[in-house]
């Protein structure tokens, strides 16, 4: 496996940590929940030896130096994040991937600021405007969503993803990937990331402010 180095990024007044290898055209790959950058260890390797320059930030919120004062994890903020980033790795142009949450960023990313993006690709969830339609089309896709209305409520989400033994992390993947089998090792790297302070209530932001990204989609349309 290709060896990564880490490195800074900056966005605004907020710090991101990266890992990142490879020489040759940009690509930016943002994780999702219950995840962290490590989640792509094995694309950062096949692309930065297909000749890409590959960097895989924690995104906002995953880390006590990127947590904005104002609380502040709209997707439109988190849009300008993976600007600032390019902006920041001197480069104008990049390829975009995305997962899970990372998707839904990495859309509205390309949606904020389509000059910058030579491809966007994104795993797993869709653009936001379209988990609507989703939803409506398909009603019984509700039942796989039984977190985002759990991350809703106060103190207890925050206790679980705190928690040394990983319950509720556990519980996840084994509702999305019930054939696979995450290394305990990469396993305990995640919920040693949910117990950094601040990190727990920074990842359950990203769901609590969902009716604010819907109630602007709203205007918007």
């Amino acid at each position: 496996m290709t060896q990564t180095k880490e490195l800074t990024l900056c966005a605004g007044d907020l710090y991101f940590t990266a890992d990142t290898a490879g020489e040759g055209p940009l690509v930016v790959c943002l994780h999702g929940f219950p995840d962290h950058r490590r989640t792509w260890r094995h694309q950062i390797s096949a692309l930065a030896g297909a000749g890409f320059r590959v960097v895989a930030p924690s995104i906002r919120g995953y880390e006590p130096s990127s947590q904005p004062r104002d609380g502040q994890y709209r997707v439109a903020a988190l849009a300008q994040d993976v600007v600032g980033w390019i902006n920041d790795l001197g480069e104008h142009h990049a390829h975009l991937i995305g997962h899970d949450w990372g998707s839904v960023v990495a859309s509205a990313a390309a949606n904020f600021a389509p000059n910058r993006f030579l491809s966007l690709t994104t795993l797993a969830v869709p653009p936001l405007h379209r988990i609507r339609a989703m939803v409506s089309h398909r009603p019984f896709s509700l039942r796989r969503l039984w977190y985002m209305a759990f991350f809703q409520t106060r103190a207890l989400p925050e206790r679980l993803l705190r928690s040394p033994d990983g319950r509720l992390i556990r519980r996840l993947w084994a509702d999305w990937s019930p054939d696979w089998s995450c290394p305990e090792e990469e396993m305990q790297a995640v919920i040693e990331g949910f117990c950094r302070p601040g990190v727990a209530k920074g990842a359950l932001s990203y769901y609590r402010q969902l009716p604010d990204n819907f109630t602007a989609l709203g205007r918007r349309s």
